[in-house]
C-alpha cells in the first residue's frame, strides 16, 4: 500500500511546472521509491515528503529544481542524498540547543494541520481555526518538533516570542499591488505577497506594515496557503468590494495550494486577527461580520459619493 496521499498527477503540479510530463513522471517515481524504502509519507501535489516520527517535513522544490538542470541518470542519487541529508541535519539539532533556537520560526497553519500528528505540537491559536506552531527552518526542509522536544530549549512562551521575532526579521518579499474594478467606477487596491518560504503566511500577523502606513481601522487579510497572503488596508467603503475580490481569489488559491491554510477572511487590527464569517447562498455572498467591524464600516467614507460632490 502506498504511504503517499492518492492524487492523480499525470501532469506536474504548479510548484513543479517547469517539468515536462515525462520528466515529472521520472522525478515523482524516484521520490516515491526512495521514500518508500524509508517508510516516509508524503503528498507530491503539495510538494513534500515526511519522516513520520520524529516528524521531519522535506519540501521537494529545491531538489526538483536541481534535478531539472542535471542529467536524468543522476536523479536517483541526487534525490536520495538530498533527502537523507535533510533528516541528518534535523537530528543534529538535538545536540546543539543554541543552533536549534537560532533556527526556530513561527509557522501559521490551520486546525487540520495539527490533526495530522499523533504527538502534541507546541501551538498557539491566533484566530478561529488559525494556529502558530514552532518549527525549524533548515536549508532543505522544515521540521516541526514535538512539544516535549522543545522543553530543553526554554520556556514555551519565550520560544514563541523568539520564533516570531526571527520570522519577522526575515523580510517578506515586496508585495505586488493590483487595482481591481469597483462597480462605482473606482478601483480597489489589493496587495499580493507571495514567496517560496513555508513561513510567508505568518507575515499576516503584521501585514499592514508590508503595504504602507497602517490604517487606524486595520486591514483585511487572507492566507490561502503557506506561500501567500492578500492584504487590503481599510480606508473607505471600497472595503466591501475588496471583500468580494479577496474571497474569490482566496477560494481559488486555497484550492490550488500547495500548503492550503484557509479560504476565510480575517480582520487584522492592533496585531490581532479576527475571522469575518461569510457563506454563499444561491451563488450570493452573505457577509456576517461582528458588530465591532460593522461599527467601523458605518464610519467610513464613500469615495464614489465624494467624487460626485466634486
Amino acid at each position: 500500500m502506498s504511504l503517499f496521499k492518492r492524487r492523480r498527477l499525470d501532469a506536474p503540479p504548479e510548484w513543479a511546472g517547469y517539468f515536462t510530463v515525462d520528466e515529472w513522471a521520472s522525478f515523482s517515481a524516484l521520490v516515491r521509491a526512495h521514500a518508500g524504502r524509508r517508510r516516509w509519507v508524503g503528498d507530491l501535489a503539495e510538494g513534500y515528503v515526511m519522516q513520520p516520527f520524529p516528524e521531519v517535513v522535506m519540501a521537494l522544490g529545491t531538489i526538483a529544481r536541481l534535478c531539472h538542470t542535471a542529467p536524468r541518470a543522476d536523479w536517483a542519487e541526487m534525490i536520495a542524498t538530498h533527502l537523507d541529508r535533510a533528516v541528518a541535519m534535523d537530528e543534529a539539532l538535538d545536540t546543539d540547543p543554541d543552533q536549534s533556537r537560532a533556527l526556530l520560526r513561527a509557522r501559521l497553519v490551520d486546525g487540520s494541520y495539527l490533526e495530522q500528528f499523533s504527538w502534541e505540537l507546541a501551538q498557539r491559536e491566533v484566530a478561529e481555526r488559525l494556529h502558530l506552531v514552532l518549527a525549524h527552518d533548515l536549508p532543505t526542509m522544515v521540521s516541526t518538533p514535538a512539544r516535549g522536544e522543545l522543553r530543553r530549549l526554554g520556556d514555551e512562551d519565550e520560544l514563541f516570542a523568539l520564533a516570531l521575532a526571527q520570522t519577522r526579521a526575515e523580510a517578506a518579499p515586496d508585495p505586488d499591488r493590483y487595482d481591481l474594478p469597483n462597480p462605482d467606477g473606482t478601483t480597489v487596491p489589493v496587495w499580493l505577497v507571495n514567496d517560496e518560504s513555508f513561513f510567508t503566511a505568518t507575515h499576516a500577523l503584521w501585514a499592514e506594515e508590508l503595504v504602507g502606513p497602517p490604517s487606524p481601522h486595520g486591514a483585511l487579510v487572507t492566507v490561502p496557503n503557506r506561500h501567500t497572503l492578500l492584504v487590503h488596508p481599510i480606508l473607505d467603503l471600497r472595503v466591501m468590494s475588496a471583500t468580494n475580490h479577496m474571497l474569490e481569489l482566496t477560494r481559488r488559491m486555497y484550492a490550488e495550494g500547495p500548503g492550503s491554510i484557509s479560504d476565510g477572511l480575517f480582520w487584522l487590527r492592533d496585531g490581532t486577527l479576527t475571522r469575518l464569517p461569510h457563506r454563499v447562498e444561491d451563488a450570493r455572498l452573505v457577509f456576517a461580520p461582528p458588530d465591532e467591524f460593522l461599527d467601523v464600516l458605518y464610519g467610513l467614507d464613500n469615495p464614489a459619493a465624494d467624487r460626485r460632490r466634486t
